[in-house]
């Protein structure tokens, strides 16, 4: 995928900030704060959900002081639920929620070690109680090849397994930017595409819906087609 960007692309969240009227901004797996704070001086509200105690306690009291950002403790498919029902509630005129998917483990002291992902059924979670949502899924390329270590992601669903997920609910424009999985309503489709257009082809870019239905491929040979060429990238950084 080149370069990777670890964590939230700010200029694509930027995008949808000022362009798709995303005011609310919610993200499943706190970590240290760093997301949600940047967030805060961005959007309305921030709402972050954090399954590990310790990391919650230290990155809310961390954070004390700033008042837009609400800190939640407990599992995000438990917790998702009623904060999307709460915000459905505030929402205004064509105001939209941008949702920031990163609770699945990634090793060190990130949280949901042991525990199986809860990515789809985040997915199933949101667009049932808010369809117009931005998502966006942090760690695309564990989606996109093999996992080198199988403690690590071991269980993250593959990219077919996801997208199937996120039209589950109806139709909608996906891509894999750097190294993010972002799922948008068709109605904002263009626009979201005229973004994209300058990296179509490289830093890892891909239209995966149009890609999966316009070739005549397998899912299994399109799987092996992106592993070779994402190698061949890999080798060359």
């Amino acid at each position: 995928m080149g370069a990777y960007y670890f964590g939230i692309p700010e200029d694509l969240a930027l995008f949808f900030y000022k362009n798709h009227n995303a005011k609310y901004f919610v993200e499943t797996g706190t970590y240290m704060g760093g997301t949600a704070y940047w967030a805060s001086n961005i959007f309305k509200n921030v709402v972050t959900i954090e399954i590990v105690e310790e990391i919650y306690n230290k990155t809310k009291e961390a954070y004390k002081n700033v008042a837009n950002i609400r800190f939640m403790n407990g599992k995000s498919t438990i917790i998702l639920p009623e904060i999307i029902t709460q915000l459905n509630q505030e929402l205004l005129d064509d105001e939209r929620i941008l949702f920031w998917l990163d609770a699945h483990y990634s090793g060190g002291v990130t949280g949901g070690e042991n525990l199986q992902c809860p990515l789809i059924e985040e997915i199933n979670l949101i667009l049932k109680l808010n369809f117009n949502s931005i998502i966006m899924i942090d760690d695309a390329r564990f989606v996109l090849c093999a996992n080198p270590d199988k403690n690590i992601l071991s269980d993250m669903p593959s990219y077919d397994v996801i997208l199937a997920a996120l039209n589950s609910h109806g139709k909608r424009y996906t891509i894999i930017w750097r190294d993010v999985v972002v799922s948008v309503p068709i109605d904002i489709a263009e626009s979201v595409y005229r973004f994209f257009q300058p990296t179509v082809g490289i830093q890892g870019t891909m239209f995966l819906d149009e890609y999966i239905e316009r070739s005549k491929l397998s899912i299994q040979k399109i799987h092996y087609k992106i592993n070779k060429k994402l190698r061949a990238i890999i080798k060359k950084v």
